[in-house]
């Protein structure tokens, strides 16, 4: 949450910086003027308003405030000796310290007024506003859990939410980072402004600027009117970048420069823009071996990875799967208007044991299933699994019927092995094997082209030698 220092004096800024500092965002403004700007712009939770505008008094300025500023606390800090001779206009000011105070009764007193209030800032952000088709309640909830992973994460996520500060989001497909992103910028004095998503693996890369920053009309073919861009549609916002990493290496300088000067061209413009924009990305791989590999620029890494958060895979934190549950199953049943049914014993169990490839998606997942299709009042192992589902999970011993394969081409073989599994699915496929979707295809069109430069007599042995082998490795991963 955001808290204004309203004075005229750069060394009252200093005393409450010395304070509040780590603790809090804290923006500035020397003249009621600029105050005011502030407020309509950021709706600070709190105004810590001196007694020395310089542009009008006490009086003026306290009405003025709180007239613009109805929902935030006002807290006036007066000058040495005329606490007791100006006090302020009655019921404009929620506390007064004399600017003696500050140092050991600030904090206390920001803490009280902040309590205090019915709702923060975070908590009156709304799905109009800040989140189009979900509600912020949606957000806080979905980042559960009482595994110590994710109580920690909550707790370091609560406080990167209260800085501006650009953040890289790890883990595994499924695992909720986008939700995560989202309930940092509901939690932060963003929380009003838009949240803009963007998967970067969709984007053409001969569209990358006319998407990210925007074009004019008649910029190029086909431009018939002007686009804003994802930039400046999240002004005064969050732009959340999903699958950085597949983002190629000649289009990275354009995003950090963007990031780094808080400005864009749009594609047929003469001047640039100015954003303000808070920055959170995601991965599903390690950043830093891409960097270490050449393929992801070091500066760029490090302007995105000023926090990372970790998110933890399911399979990990199998003691935060009743809560996940509890909250699917209250939503889907209003969603689907069906019963609640309870969960089985044997279900129970069965989702304990279930390994979770596909994280807290596939979990959200089965729970529509489940829901959609028992005619029970009790959930059961049969509502979440199929008989299938039971019989392909892979044993966790793998024994190889020989070692005369290189690490290359058993790679080629399981991965050709999990295509026909999900049936072509190249999506699917990219989660099992926890790679993203552009990793795979770079693959599948190294194999392809390693094929079509073979001898005709050479593909048909490698087609049919590759079909057995593929049918020896599905046998090899379920045995046990």
């Amino acid at each position: 949450m955001l808290i204004l220092v309203a004075s005229s004096k750069p060394h009252s800024w200093h005393r409450v910086k010395a304070v509040l500092e780590h603790r809090f965002a804290i923006s500035y403004s020397v003249d009621l003027k600029g105050t005011l700007a502030v407020i309509q712009r950021h709706r600070p939770a709190l105004v810590i308003l001196w007694s020395d505008l310089l542009d009008a008094d006490l009086d003026t300025s306290l009405r003025s405030i709180r007239q613009h500023a109805r929902e935030s606390r006002v807290l006036v800090v007066m000058e040495g000796g005329r606490a007791s001779s100006e006090a302020p206009p009655e019921g404009c000011a929620d506390a007064c310290l004399d600017e003696r105070q500050v140092r050991d009764a600030l904090l206390g007193t920001i803490r009280s007024l902040l309590e205090s209030q019915d709702q923060t800032p975070a908590a009156r952000c709304d799905h109009e506003t800040a989140m189009p088709g979900a509600k912020l309640d949606t957000y806080r909830r979905m980042v559960i859990g009482k595994s110590r992973e994710v109580l920690q994460l909550i707790q370091t996520a609560g406080r990167v939410a209260a800085t501006d500060v650009n953040v890289l989001i790890t883990g595994e497909s499924g695992t909720g980072k986008e939700v995560l992103a989202r309930w940092i910028h509901c939690s932060s004095h963003r929380a009003r402004g838009p949240f803009e998503a963007i998967d970067l693996p969709s984007v053409p890369d001969d569209l990358f600027e006319s998407i990210l920053f925007g074009h004019e009309r008649g910029a190029f073919t086909g431009a018939t009117g002007a686009n804003p861009g994802s930039f400046k549609r999240a002004h005064r916002g969050t732009l959340f970048l999903d699958e950085i990493s597949s983002l190629k290496l000649d289009l990275q300088p354009k995003l950090l420069r963007a990031i780094q000067e808080k400005e864009v061209r749009s594609v047929g413009a003469r001047e640039p823009t100015f954003c303000d924009v808070r920055v959170i990305a995601a991965t599903n791989t390690r950043l830093e071996d891409a960097v270490g590999r050449g393929a992801f620029r070091s500066d760029l890494y490090y302007r995105l990875n000023v926090v990372t958060l970790h998110l933890v895979p399911l399979r990990r934190r199998k003691e935060d799967i009743p809560s996940l549950l509890d909250l699917f199953i209250e939503r889907y049943a209003r969603k689907f208007n069906c019963r609640a049914a309870e969960i089985s014993a044997e279900a129970q169990r069965a989702l304990r044991e279930h390994d979770w490839p596909g994280n807290i998606r596939e979990l959200e997942n089965r729970v529509q299933r489940a829901l959609l299709l028992s005619s029970s009042d009790q959930l059961g192992p049969d509502d979440f699994f199929e008989k299938q589902d039971v019989d392909d999970e892979p044993s966790s011993a793998v024994h190889f019927p020989d070692c005369n394969r290189s690490l290359a081409e058993i790679e080629r073989l399981y991965i050709s092995w999990v295509l026909s599994e999900t049936n072509g699915n190249q999506s699917q496929a990219a989660q099992i094997l926890q790679i993203d979707r552009k990793t795979l295809r770079n693959k599948l069109r190294g194999y392809s082209a390693a094929i079509q430069g073979a001898t005709p007599s050479e593909q048909s042995c490698d087609s049919e030698q590759g079909s057995e082998d593929v049918a020896v490795l599905r046998a090899v991963f379920r045995s046990g």
